[in-house]
């Protein structure tokens, strides 16, 4: 072969190169807005929430583990967040489809909002109450009952705390 001919093998190899870098580089795109998007739909509206709660119900959750992991955690927050009770139960249905190292991720999750709950609301400036029985359902969701028994425990404090407040008052 002449070198001429390297040249050519050599710009064809090149070019092949390069538009395998710029598919490779654009499918990764098209991933990073469509996870962008979700988590997105996740803090955003209800019925956005509701819809990706559906979908992860009936196809399931993503595949990439730093997708999953972060879906897991909006749906969790936004299972205590939300006010409705139609999207919180969709919410509800897709985190008991999570995978066993999801549940356990989100048991982690849940003892973290249980500490930071519980050492604000000693304080009497802080509300929190309404928490304790979502964060209730989901530990019987996961079958947790360390932490079922937490939120309820945490919960009754709170309903006993109020009512010698209003009588003191």
């Amino acid at each position: 072969m002449d070198a001429e001919a390297w040249i050519a093998l050599t710009a064809v190899l090149l070019s092949l190169f390069s538009i395998a870098l710029h598919l490779v580089l654009r499918a990764h795109d098209r991933r990073e807005e469509r996870q962008t998007s979700v988590i997105s739909a996740l803090q955003g509206e209800r019925e956005a929430l509701s819809f990706e709660a559906h979908r992860i119900t009936t196809r399931g959750w993503p595949k990439r583990s730093e997708e999953r992991g972060q879906v897991r955690d909006a749906l969790c927050l936004a299972f205590i967040f939300e006010t409705s009770d139609r999207s919180r139960a969709l919410v509800y249905e897709a985190l008991k489809k999570a995978s066993d190292e999801d549940r356990a991720e989100l048991v982690l999750l849940l003892n973290r909002l249980i500490r930071i709950f519980r050492d604000l609301e000693r304080q009497p400036e802080w509300d929190l109450h309404r928490a304790w029985p979502k964060i209730a359902i989901l530990g019987q969701a996961l079958d947790d009952a360390a932490i079922t028994e937490h939120a309820r425990k945490y919960l009754q404090n709170g309903i006993d705390t109020r009512r010698a407040a209003k009588q003191d008052s």
